[in-house]
């Protein structure tokens, strides 16, 4: 009895177990979403730079330093 017992106790908990790992898995997954979706919209103290990256062309997304700023340190001229 004490056997059958013990076997039922760890089925249900490696059950738990897989359980476990499986939401952790889909929340971690649905965080990465959120963190790629959040790039665009970046939250800066003063602004973000307007400049233009040669690189990609696209918008440069550092904040500025100063509230005078309209360009991160790397695109002052």
């Amino acid at each position: 009895m004490k056997r059958l017992n013990i076997k039922s106790t760890l089925v249900g908990v490696l059950g738990t177990l897989t359980l476990a790992i499986s939401v952790n898995a889909i929340a971690l997954a649905s965080t990465e979403i959120t963190t790629i979706d959040t790039v665009e919209n970046i939250e800066c103290k003063y602004r973000q730079c307007d400049a233009t990256a040669k690189s990609t062309g696209n918008r440069c997304k550092h904040c500025v330093s100063k509230s005078s700023d309209y360009q991160c340190y790397q695109h002052k001229p």
